[in-house]
């Protein structure tokens, strides 16, 4: 949907967006051990304050 909305070609497309999720994917697994150890405090409050927010 991207590469047709910026009338990019898919492979340049790809060619940004790989790389970009795969780092995220680091990121992501890196720090999914953490939830259990406290991480969990933060997520909850963030969830909260954009429940409410748009209220």
């Amino acid at each position: 949907m991207t590469h047709s909305l910026w009338k990019w070609h898919p492979l340049v497309t790809a060619a940004v967006i790989v790389p970009l999720a795969l780092v995220d994917a680091v990121f992501v697994s890196s720090n999914i051990s953490k939830v259990l150890e406290g991480g969990w405090f933060p997520l909850l409050a963030g969830g909260v304050l954009f429940t409410v927010m748009p209220t």
